[in-house]
This record gives C-alpha cells, sequence and structure tokens, in this order.
C-alpha cells in the first residue's frame, strides 16, 4: 500500500464518516428553525461526496487498482 492509497482511503473514510455523523445528527438534533437551510445544504454536499465516494469505488477504475 502506497501513500496515493491511504490518501484516497482516508478520504473516502472521511466522507462516508462525515454523512453518517449527519444522518444521526439530523435524526436525534434540535435544528433551530433559522439554522434549517444550512443544514440542509450541508447535507447536499455532504450527501454528494457520499455518492462520488460509493461510484468511484463501485467503478471500473477503482478495480485496476490495487488497495
Amino acid at each position: 500500500m502506497n501513500i496515493e492509497n491511504i490518501g484516497r482511503i482516508s478520504v473516502s473514510l472521511l466522507a462516508i464518516a462525515a454523512f453518517v455523523a449527519y444522518v444521526f445528527a439530523i435524526l436525534f438534533v434540535t435544528i433551530p428553525p433559522e439554522m434549517k437551510d444550512v443544514v440542509n445544504t450541508a447535507g447536499g454536499l455532504l450527501g454528494g461526496a457520499f455518492v462520488g465516494v460509493i461510484n468511484y469505488c463501485d467503478s471500473s477504475s477503482a478495480a485496476v487498482r490495487e488497495y
């Protein structure tokens, strides 16, 4: 495993952990009404990052690389 793979894996795990934390927070934390737009925007960004990680891991380019 080289440094390039460690970086990819680290960013992927960070994106997944952030999205999972967001989902749990949105379920169990009361959000002030004036912050709902900010929270929804952050969720959209984290959801996009999560989908990007899943798409990369499921794509043919990831299959070529060895982890």
